[in-house]
């Protein structure tokens, strides 16, 4: 049995990546729930960001079609388009596909970003 060992730097792990697309995203001192819906919808452009043709997958998403009017449901794409720009421009050579993310609050306010990712060849040290 092969055990694997977390030996990433904090600058390489997913959380710290998504951590720097929430705050750049979302206004200090915002409610938790906004944090949470920020969040999920980052992790939706992360994961299209990596695919040959996001822009095909993301029109199909049913989260745009959940939203009532046309407008809102452009509003939403184009959200979707700018944070899939920010990944791309910020995080370029990293091709992991989030599996999970979560935000929370502990201590005095201080946000705390979770997150499980597939892991990239070399990016562990396998040990036995």
């Amino acid at each position: 049995m092969r055990l694997l060992k977390n030996a990433l730097p904090q600058e390489e792990k997913i959380s710290q990546a998504l951590a720097a697309l929430l705050t750049s995203e979302v206004p200090e001192g915002s409610l938790l729930n906004e944090y949470q819906a920020a969040l999920g919808l980052i992790v939706i452009a992360w994961n299209l960001s990596i695919l040959d043709e996001p822009a095909d997958t993301l029109n199909q998403l049913e989260v745009a079609s959940e939203i009532g009017t046309h407008a809102e449901k452009q509003e939403m794409l184009d959200l979707i388009d700018r944070l899939i720009a920010k990944k791309k421009a910020m995080f370029p050579h990293d091709m992991r596909v989030v599996l999970a993310a979560q935000v929370q609050f502990i201590g005095r306010g201080r946000l705390h970003v979770t997150g499980i990712a597939n892991a990239s060849p070399g990016r562990f040290d396998a040990v036995s």
